[in-house]
């Protein structure tokens, strides 16, 4: 072979990767030019073929170039192929091989000509290339023969542990790091402006590598200047946040170079901070305040990303941002509230994970949200409002504690509700949440805990309900059950007939509201017939009942026939032999029900249960009936007998017999009157030829008015008014005025005054077009017109005319009075009154001196003792009422002049017999002698008692009589317009009885103040107008001697107890309490209370003189007695007691507390374990809350009382620590000695347990002022700590919602600390402060001593954190395990466990790549303290 053939043999083959490798089943391109004998011939043969190909190697392992290359087709001759194996190809790395920590494939070294194995030598050639390693002396052969027979040993496992634990220490220490650090923050160096900015677009481009950057940095850049060029270069946030961390740190380290002391080094890193973070707002506040700059959003956007990000890397004064935050948005306008709104929503969860942010956001928010919601153009504000609820829901149901204890919550969930109204199901749910939470924390708002019966408020409509008003302004109560329609049928019932409410008024209402019900398809019978069945505490007006029931039969609402069969079915026969007076009303009932449209069936059944209850039958009704008309004709004979001749003279007593009929005979016998009436008028009685028609005077119409105010029948007496009306005498209009003025309420009630009313002034109008009318219908039409609803215009017109009329006559015939008149008749004393009338006749004015001397002239008959039978004093008192048309004012000033006088006179007549005929004329008011009288008791106060004793009972005989009509009128006038002076005028009355009750006078001025007038009169004042009660009648005599309060007694008994006799009243004051209380109703509340204030004030009195029951006996009886009512009537009483004089109240609220208190058990735990079952928990918590009720509703009561005082507050305080030791203690031993009772026991203890729980937080709730109030703050600060103990606890006795309850009593005493106290509060639990809700309570984000630690500050922050209010609730401080020498356990060295010491972290110094070359330990945190290790394979 030659050297040509050898280099060809030797060359080695270029293999082609992309080619498929050819098994023998099939042909490559070489074969098949072989075969074909054609390209034989063509073929260009080389000397020497090549040789054949390889098989091809595994995928992945060809060069890349190659395997990216396409295919050779077929026509590519083998010469190309061929030329292309003379030149040699780089070779890849195979991507599946192993590979090294430098990314270099392992043992791949494709040729070249240069590698160390590429070059030939002997060695080389005769024993091949390897790797020669240094190899250790004792490593030259195998371990085997010498592990080998150490394997047949028992030990061989320890060995082998000992032997791969060497290994295993041996790798560690060569692998751990061990170089010092080498961290340097990049340096600042002084460049030009235009490198400066040249680096500046390098930082901002993404591309460049921060460690070439990090070589220098630019001096200048730095503060406001570094967030403007980040702002306007927009460099990325990551990389500003970079370039202020290199600033910081070395601003940071600059303060360590100047040498300064370690606390001047400190100072002036947090005045830096501080000064940073004010930068930072102010940068953000810039970037807020340019709306209307280009690119406004991008920057805004800009600057909050980047301010967020400087936050959430601590490199901020968090506390002092957050502050600026809440601070911002509270003060900002609606237009920029949105943007601030943002700024909260990204900061919310650091905002709300501390108590005083958290409180202070959410207070803001809902200032916000009231300040939009109730502007006037808030559908504006439609989308910011949408905003604000947003924001708030997710905090209502995340964070709810931060909504506990928010100031005015009672008016901020009135508007705060509809807002929540539509929001998500969650977010409601969590408002009801919170708002449950802080009405429990409100001791005033959980009276309301109390469920007022729909009753109380149903009495409150019916007392507001005016009589004038329609029944559609009245709101009916719900009746949609049955039970309903009972009850509130029978408080209806029970209202109408009450001894507590005043007039027939209320009678025709419930008749109305009764009518009305049943229009619409209420059972009216069955709730009716259900009340007359029950018992009552007080007894009732049966009449009252009889007439409801009387008037609901005749006009069809009430079936007869079916109170008769419910009478039979309840066992009629058997209810005669029970107690009369339980069955008296339902039985009684038989003899009141109207006969006139009954059926037969009806009647026949009625007489026979009247026979067999021995009631009156239908003869002897028919006979009462008989013998009422014969009287009714013997009082009005031309009207209801137009055919009697004989001319009846009828006494009183003849009227007075009408009152004692039944309500079935006064019912027929009203329909009797009123046909008759109705014929009369009509003319349809036959008469004979040339007879005038009958006439209507006045005293027919008073004879009417009589007969039906005697049977108290005054829908007929409507009717009757309603037929005189069609007369033309203007005098008979004038009594129909005055008597709609008289029962104006009970016309009203009925629903007839709106009709007469109208006929009246139609008649006025018809009287007027005929120049007929009188001046009498035209002064009493004005009154009715001044008094009648919705009719002020008519009065209004009624004067407009008078005064017209007046100038009219005086225009027509003007002649003055003159003084010659005066003195000729005072010179002639016979026919006096006659002259004096055409005096007055003879002119419309009259000169003042002339009017003086006139008006003395006419008073003076007037106080003769003897009155004159040719000229009464009628006659001069007409005279004086003419003469008051002339001036007023002046007549008004010498009428109380003369009446003062007349007081003063000792000769003298008795005041009714003088006055009467004047307030008849209408000379003069009762008003007007009332303030006389308190005038002239007011001038004898240390005078003459028998004067001022003579004037009041005097005095007060005016409203004793009841014969006048327009005396009944001005005494309702007074008890209605002039109460102060009434009351004041009773008041009088009182000291005067007070004084001489022994004597004649006295006695019958008792008689007198318990007249039923009188009582009627204080008994409307008292429901209608308690607050004038007080003031004018009840707190001066309480205030004065107590020998005024037995004569107030006695009255107020009359009121209180109607139907007992009390001449032999009992003085025991306790008794009169218990009698009190258990006859208290919902409508005797205010007469009740009256009676205890009188027996507290007498009490009071009369021990500090005579030794008597103490006051504080009384206030424990009537708790005693409040505890053993029901839970229905719970509401009544405590309403009682609260309702009291405010003094009274706040003593009786602090005995319960007293009471409360003592009634807490506080006994071992285990023991009570043993003890305890759910019905004596049951029976504790009763008293227990009907104390708390007590308590609660006098502070809502009386909210503007002194707070608790702070010795009561200890006291609560005290018994709350020692009731929580011995809790806590005893429930860990039980815990720790296995004693823990089974489950029964334990709910039923931990039910006891929380019910005096509950009661101390809620004594600590009402005491929350005096807590406040107290100096020192230690009270406060001992029950928050005992709170939080309970809460670190982790007891398991008490449920969720009493732990709940424990965490808001102790937010709202946390808000009331001052911060020393907190201060002393967070340093006591600061080994608990890892609690959730304790570090939520006394943490506060960290300010600017946190946000950079020093070495030399780490010290000092924790000094100057002592010292602060509240502690922070990052701390940057990372505690470090020191390394131990060795970390592999040993068994002949004990392992001691390292003491942590603190390692401050510096937030400035994490930096990404400070430098610009990778170092092993270039962190500013040195990787030694972490055991870090060097990684060799990726």
């Amino acid at each position: 072979m030659d050297s040509a053939e050898d280099l060809s043999m030797l060359t080695p083959p270029t293999m082609d990767w992309s080619e498929p490798s050819m098994t023998s089943g099939q042909q490559g391109p070489t074969d098949a030019l072989r075969d074909d004998p054609l390209s034989e011939s063509l073929e260009f043969q080389p000397s020497r073929a090549p040789p054949p190909l390889p098989n091809r190697p595994p995928p992945g392992a060809g060069p890349k170039h190659v395997r990216q290359r396409k295919k050779a087709t077929a026509s590519v001759g083998t010469a190309s192929s061929y030329t292309e194996m003379m030149f040699p190809r780089l070779e890849d790395a195979p991507s599946l091989g192993p590979h090294l920590h430098s990314a270099e494939a392992a043992d791949f070294s494709p040729w070249k000509g240069t590698h160390r194995e590429d070059t030939l030598s002997e060695q080389v050639t005769r024993q091949g290339f390897f790797d020669k390693t240094q190899i250790s002396r004792d490593e030259l052969q195998s371990a085997k023969s010498s592990l080998w027979p150490m394997m047949k040993h028992k030990a061989v496992l320890h060995t082998l542990s000992n032997l791969f634990v060497t290994v295993l220490e041996q790798r560690q220490k060569v692998g751990r790091v061990t170089a010092p650090s080498t961290f340097k923050p990049p340096p600042r160096v002084t460049l030009t402006d235009t490198k400066r900015e040249a680096w500046l677009r390098d930082l901002s481009t993404s591309t460049v590598p921060l460690r070439r950057l990090s070589r220098t940095i630019p001096h200048g850049i730095r503060g406001k200047v570094l967030l403007d060029q980040c702002l306007t270069k927009r460099i990325p946030t990551d990389r500003a946040v970079w370039l202020a961390k290199c600033v910081g740190a070395n601003e940071m380290r600059a303060f360590k170079r100047k040498g300064a002391a370690s606390g001047l080094t400190t100072g002036g890193e947090l005045k830096w901070i501080r000064e940073w973070t004010i930068t930072v707002q102010q940068f953000v506040e810039g970037s807020i305040s340019m709306p209307g700059n280009q690119d406004w959003r991008s920057k805004l956007d800009y600057a909050v990303r980047l301010s967020t990000h400087l936050f959430s890397e601590h490199l901020l004064d968090e506390r002092h941002y957050l502050d600026w935050i809440l601070e911002s948005l509270m003060t900002t306008s609606l237009e920029r509230l949105p943007v601030w709104l943002l700024m909260v929503r990204i900061y919310a969860k650091d905002l709300a994970s501390h108590r005083r942010q958290g409180r202070r956001l959410v207070q803001i928010l809902l200032d916000k949200l009231y300040l939009v919601s109730s502007a006037e153009d808030s559908d504006v504000f439609t989308p910011l409002i949408k905003a604000l609820v947003d924001l708030v829901g997710p905090l209502i149901c995340q964070n709810s504690v931060s909504f506990v204890g928010i100031r005015a919550w009672a008016q901020v969930r009135t508007w705060l509700q509809p807002c929540f109204s539509k929001t998500s199901i969650a977010a409601q749910a969590g408002f009801k949440t919170v708002d449950h939470r802080n009405t429990r924390l409100r001791p005033s708002s959980a009276s309301c805990n109390l469920v007022l019966p729909p009753q109380k408020s149903f009495y409150q409509q019916l007392d507001r309900q005016s009589y004038h008003r329609s029944l559609e302004s009245f709101s009916p109560p719900d009746l949609n059950s049955p039970c309903d329609l009972v009850k509130m049928t029978g408080a209806l019932l029970q209202w109408a007939s009450s001894p507590f409410r005043d007039g027939l008024a209320r009678v025709y209402l419930a008749v109305r509201l009764l009518r009305k019900w049943h229009s619409l398809g209420s059972d009216i019978d069955g709730a009716i017939l259900s009340f007359i069945s029950q018992d009552h505490k007080v007894p009732l007006l049966n009449n009252n009942l009889y007439l409801i029931v009387s008037e609901l039969t005749r006009s069809g609402h009430f079936s007869a026939g079916r109170y008769l069969q419910w009478l039979v079915a309840r066992g009629f026969s058997s209810q005669m032999g029970e107690s009369r007076k339980r069955a008296q009303c339902e039985i009684q009932l038989l003899a009141e029900l109207p006969t006139d449209s009954q059926s037969t069936h009806v009647m026949s059944l009625r007489n026979i249960l009247l026979d067999r209850a021995g009631l009156a039958s239908s003869a002897a009704e028919d006979h009462a009936l008989a013998r009422a008309k014969t009287v009714c004709i013997s009082i009005a004979p031309d009207i209801l007998s137009p055919t009697r001749t004989t001319e009846v003279v009828v006494t009183n007593s003849d009227a007075t017999q009408l009152c004692g009929l039944s309500r079935t005979t006064k019912s027929s016998l009203g329909r009797w009157v009123r046909q008759q009436v109705k014929t009369y008028v009509e003319g349809s009685v036959s008469r004979s030829a040339g007879e005038e028609p009958p006439t209507l005077n006045t005293l027919h119409l008073y004879c009417l008015k009589e007969i039906l105010e005697a049977i108290g029948d005054f829908a007929i007496l409507a009717d009757v008014l309603k037929v005189v009306c069609s007369v033309d005498d203007g005098a008979v209009l004038a009594v129909i005025a005055n008597t709609l003025t008289q029962h104006l309420d009970i016309f009203a009630a009925i629903g007839a005054l709106p009709d007469c009313f109208g006929v009246l002034c139609q008649r006025y109008n018809d009287l007027k077009a005929h120049e007929t009318k009188e001046k009498c219908f035209w002064v009493a039409l004005t009154d009715l017109a001044s008094q009648c609803p919705r009719a002020e215009h008519v009065a209004q017109q009624l004067r407009a005319e008078a005064r017209h009329y007046d100038q009219k006559s005086a225009t027509a015939a003007f002649s003055p009075v003159s003084d010659y008149t005066t003195e000729a008749l005072q010179m002639a004393d016979h026919h006096l009154v006659d002259d004096i009338e055409r005096t007055l006749s003879s002119g419309t004015t009259m000169e003042k001196d002339t009017f003086v001397r006139m008006m003395k002239l006419l008073l003076s008959p007037l106080q003769d003792r003897t009155e004159d039978p040719k000229t009464p004093r009628l006659s001069y008192a007409l005279l004086l009422s003419r003469l008051r048309g002339f001036d007023k004012d002046a007549y008004d000033r010498m009428m109380a002049e003369w009446l003062d006088g007349l007081l003063l006179s000792r000769d003298r007549p008795r005041l009714i017999e003088v006055l009467r005929p004047l307030i008849l004329a209408e000379g003069v008011s009762i008003i007007s002698i009332i303030s006389s009288a308190n005038r002239f008791s007011e001038h004898q106060a240390f005078g003459n008692h028998d004067a001022t004793m003579r004037a009041v009972l005097e005095t007060i005989q005016f409203f004793t009589c009841d014969d006048e009509q327009r005396l009944i009128v001005q005494r309702q006038r007074c008890g209605t317009k002039h109460l102060p002076d009434l009351l004041r005028f009773f008041r009088t009355a009182f000291q005067c009885l007070s004084r001489g009750v022994e004597k004649e006078p006295g006695q019958e001025l008792e008689r007198d103040l318990g007249h039923p007038n009188v009582l009627s009169i204080i008994r409307h004042a008292i429901v209608h107008r308690m607050d004038d009660v007080e003031k004018y009648l009840l707190q001066p005599l309480t205030q004065s001697l107590a020998t005024h309060l037995s004569t107030l007694h006695r009255i107020f008994d009359l009121l209180l107890r109607p139907f007992e006799n009390h001449s032999t009243a009992t003085s025991d004051p306790k008794s009169d309490i218990v009698s009190v209380m258990h006859n208290f109703t919902t409508l005797s509340a205010p007469f009740c209370r009256i009676k205890l204030n009188l027996l507290f004030a007498e009490t009071t009195a009369k021990s500090a003189e005579d030794g008597g029951a103490s006051e504080d006996e009384l206030m424990e009886t009537c708790l005693t007695q409040y505890t053993k009512t029901d839970t229905e009537d719970e509401h009544i009483l405590v309403e009682l007691l609260m309702g009291l004089d405010p003094d009274v109240s706040k003593k009786i609220r602090r005995k319960a507390e007293v009471l409360l208190l003592d009634s807490l058990s506080i006994p071992d735990v285990s023991t009570r374990l043993e003890a305890s079952s759910m019905d004596s928990v049951q029976a504790e918590e009763r008293p227990i809350r009907k104390y708390i009720n007590v308590i609660d509703t006098e502070l809502h009561a009386n909210p503007a009382s002194d707070p608790p005082s702070s010795s009561s507050a200890m006291m609560k305080t005290e018994r709350l620590a020692r009731y929580l030791d011995v809790f806590l203690s005893s429930s860990s031993r039980a815990a720790s000695d296995g004693t823990m009772p089974s489950a029964p026991s334990r709910i039923a203890n931990g039910e006891a347990i929380s019910v005096c729980l509950t009661t101390l937080l809620h004594l600590l709730c009402s005491h929350r002022a005096a807590l406040q109030r107290a100096s020192t703050g230690c009270d406060a600060t001992r029950a928050v700590i005992a709170l939080c103990n309970i809460l670190i606890s982790g007891t398991s006795f008490l449920s969720p919602l009493v732990i709940e309850y424990v965490s808001d009593v102790l937010v709202i005493l946390v808000d009331d600390l001052p911060p020393a106290s907190l201060s002393h509060c967070a340093r006591v639990l600061q080994p608990h402060l890892h609690h959730p809700f304790l570090h939520y309570l006394f943490t506060d984000p960290p300010d600017a001593s946190f946000s950079y630690c020093s070495s030399s500050s780490s010290s000092s922050s924790s000094s100057s954190s002592s010292s602060s209010s509240i502690t922070p609730s990052r701390s940057r401080t990372l505690f470090v395990t020191p390394n131990p020498t060795s970390t592999i356990p040993n068994k002949s060295t004990p392992i001691k466990p390292p003491k942590p010491f603190p390692l401050p972290l510096r937030h400035w110094e994490i930096l990404s790549e400070p430098t610009p070359i990778l170092g092993e330990n270039d962190t500013s945190l040195s990787l030694k303290l972490f055991d870090a290790r060097k990684s060799l394979v990726r």
